[in-house]
């Protein structure tokens, strides 16, 4: 995990980042302000929605990995690995992504960054479905991260069959979730905002027909996607905490 800082003139933006080293898939969420707390809860969300389970995390010293944070990796039986100072190729992985997201993303929206952070948040929420959905990677024999994962899933042997089937599922489920989790964080204004989009339950309407319609061609690899319906619920259940938290 990583943060990257941006400014224009006395404003400030961070964008947490946080990427799989074996499989290189990834999340960020852009936020107003960065504190242990924040990234903390942004930890908890994004938990939600990998799909490999983590065991380790790798952060520099900030103090944003610091107090809260650190006891959310304890608490929950992870191990923290902090960086030494001025070495950023012990986070290599998380440091190459940063690069990559400046390059294909940031650059090209760094003023909305600025203007209306919540329309950042959901763009960068469908760059991040592209990222790790569709485009490939040299790193992964040009797989995709998700291919990737099920490949090397030892409980999916059909993976190459379902594949187009699985995509469908992502970009129905994932990118909806996606967006109503990390967009809806905050206002145009970069204030909290604490109200859950109507997208949560279109998804969950879209998102059920397209599952039981296709339920049989499914069901070999059901546990493949046991997290996307896991998001459902993880996204139905957002609470006030962190908006809270940041307003402090």
């Amino acid at each position: 995990m990583d943060a990257i800082e941006l400014r224009m003139g006395d404003l400030r933006r961070y964008i947490i980042t946080m990427i799989d080293e074996h499989s290189d898939y990834a999340l960020a969420l852009a936020v107003p302000s960065l504190n242990s707390d924040i990234t903390s809860h942004f930890f908890s969300k994004a938990t939600k929605l990998f799909p490999v389970a983590i065991r380790q995390v790798v952060t520099d010293n900030g103090k944003e990995f610091l107090g809260n944070f650190d006891k959310t990796l304890q608490e929950a039986s992870i191990k923290h690995i902090w960086t030494y100072p001025y070495t950023p190729k012990m986070n290599a992985t998380c440091e190459r992504f940063n690069r990559t997201l400046r390059e294909q993303f940031i650059e090209f929206n760094e003023l909305l960054l600025f203007e209306d952070l919540n329309l950042f948040n959901q763009r960068m929420a469908e760059y991040l479905v592209l990222y790790n959905s569709k485009r490939p990677h040299k790193s992964l024999e040009l797989m995709t991260p998700v291919d990737y994962i099920l490949r090397e899933s030892k409980n999916c042997n059909m993976w190459w069959t379902h594949t187009h089937c699985l995509f469908f599922v992502l970009h129905l489920i994932y990118i909806d979730m996606a967006q109503a989790i990390f967009s809806s964080l905050f206002n145009n204004s970069g204030s909290a905002n604490t109200h859950l989009p109507g997208i949560i339950l279109l998804s969950l309407s879209t998102g059920r027909r397209f599952l039981n319609a296709t339920a049989a061609c499914l069901k070999p690899m059901i546990h493949k996607i046991s997290l996307f319906l896991r998001l459902w619920a993880s996204a139905c259940e957002i609470n006030s905490s962190i908006f809270k938290i940041i307003s402090r």
